[in-house]
């Protein structure tokens, strides 16, 4: 499956700068699983946005990334709620926010890296 995908995506440098993206299903191919868009610039291929699926179809996660680097990431719980948005507000941390699976605000606070790298892991695991 990911051969005939890459060939698309080779020949769609070839012939345009369009976005590209890449389509992944979940194991019984009606739901989508993951969504990876790539923008494609001076005949260079840079990740641009993941989003990834619940089994299903509400959306679990949405990442943003500038010139190939993460700079903002969205979890959502199974039911659709968000429960987390953190984005780079500058070269030393980020601002994270983190909802209750009722919708409520739990906690909104700004991180360094490492702070933040540790604090998602641990939210993820927990409630995700």
């Amino acid at each position: 499956m990911k051969i005939p995908i890459m060939v698309l995506l080779l020949f769609s440098l070839a012939l345009s700068d369009n976005p590209v993206y890449d389509i992944e299903y979940h194991y019984d191919n009606t739901n989508i699983k993951s969504i990876t868009y790539y923008n494609i610039r001076n005949n260079k291929i840079e990740l641009a946005r993941i989003e990834l699926y619940w089994i299903n179809g509400q959306k679990y996660s949405e990442s943003y990334h500038v010139s190939g680097l993460k700079y903002k990431e969205m979890l959502w719980y199974e039911n659709g709620q968000k429960g987390m948005e953190c984005k780079e507000v500058d070269a030393r941390g980020t601002n994270c926010k983190y909802w209750r699976r009722d919708g409520n605000t739990a906690k909104e606070e700004e991180l360094s890296d490492s702070e933040e790298n540790e604090l998602f892991l641990e939210y993820r695991n927990r409630y995700f």
